[in-house]
């Protein structure tokens, strides 16, 4: 549709079908909720900055948990349709978008 805009600011990352999704930083999760199309996502505070992590299929960490940096916080979720499997990563700084490929490291 001409007249929608999508305004993402973040990156997706393609996985592998149940990848285990990790922690960028030590933090505390401070929200968890479900998107409208069904997936999980969370939100992680890291002092100033926050990461938002979408299209989980299971989160492991519970509201006000406590996480550090490469803990395991769910899995990806695989889409039935065409059997695609991407992490949605943002990172915020405030309420500033920051370039997430910033906070990636090396597998």
């Amino acid at each position: 549709v001409k007249s929608v805009i999508i305004d993402n600011r973040g990156i997706d990352i393609a996985t592998e079908k149940n990848t285990a999704i990790r922690a960028i930083f030590d933090g505390e999760v401070i929200k968890m909720f479900r998107m409208p199309t069904g997936q999980l996502a969370l939100i992680i505070n890291h002092g100033t900055y926050f990461s938002v992590y979408q299209n989980l299929t299971e989160i492991t960490v519970n509201k006000g948990d406590k996480v550090t940096k490469m803990q395991s916080l769910g899995k990806s979720y695989t889409n039935p349709i065409n059997s695609e499997t991407k992490l949605h990563f943002e990172i915020w700084s405030n309420q500033n978008a920051v370039n997430p490929l910033l906070w990636l490291s090396a597998k």
